[in-house]
């Protein structure tokens, strides 16, 4: 019954997390990604109440990622420093970054106390282990930020490092929506 919800999470957050681009313009547009997974959690509240405390989250990440359609001059961090960048994007980026932060904790809340109320442990455990990882990556980003706008000014290698590590971490949420699609999509415990 929840199947196809799970699973239009899964695309919602693929689209949201990989950026393709040509010639600047998005192929697979974050804020596209976003009302996916809006739309998903508005079906999977009627499983959990903490998928209805993440839809505003999604909501407010819809309209947030719009910028991110079209690249802009000197938006590149791989072809430009960090202290040429738009100030306005890099903080618009660190506010994504705490709502992408609340919408994955209240997702894989709502995981975690379904598994637990299915007896399903190792989903459970799952659920816990990637938020603290999630979490615990992007505070980095988050903290790191700034002191790369200054101290570091010129060297981006550990923000680079932390978002190689982010970007693992979000291909195993990706698996982890898949996990939880196998063992949640045909729960027969709805609203607990």
């Amino acid at each position: 019954m929840y199947a196809t919800f799970y699973n239009n999470l899964f695309w919602g957050f693929f689209l949201a997390f990989f950026d393709l681009r040509i010639s600047g313009i998005s192929i697979t547009p974050d804020f596209v990604g976003f009302i996916i997974i809006y739309n998903a959690l508005d079906k999977l509240a009627q499983q959990h109440d903490n998928y209805n405390k993440a839809k505003p989250f999604a909501l407010i990440l819809i309209f947030l990622s719009l910028p991110n359609t079209f690249e802009l001059h000197n938006q590149n961090l791989l072809t430009n420093p960090i202290a040429n960048q738009n100030l306005f994007l890099i903080l618009l980026s660190q506010i994504q970054m705490i709502m992408s932060i609340l919408l994955i904790y209240y997702i894989c809340g709502a995981v975690s106390a379904l598994a637990n109320s299915n007896g399903l442990a190792h989903l459970h455990n799952e659920s816990h282990n990637l938020w603290l990882v999630f979490l615990a990556t992007s505070a980095a980003i988050l903290l790191t930020t700034p002191f790369t706008l200054t101290i570091l000014l010129g060297n981006n290698t550990p923000l680079i490092i932390l978002y190689i590590i982010l970007l693992l971490v979000h291909i195993a949420f990706l698996f982890f929506l898949r996990h939880a699609q196998r063992q949640l999509g045909e729960s027969l415990y709805p609203g607990i």
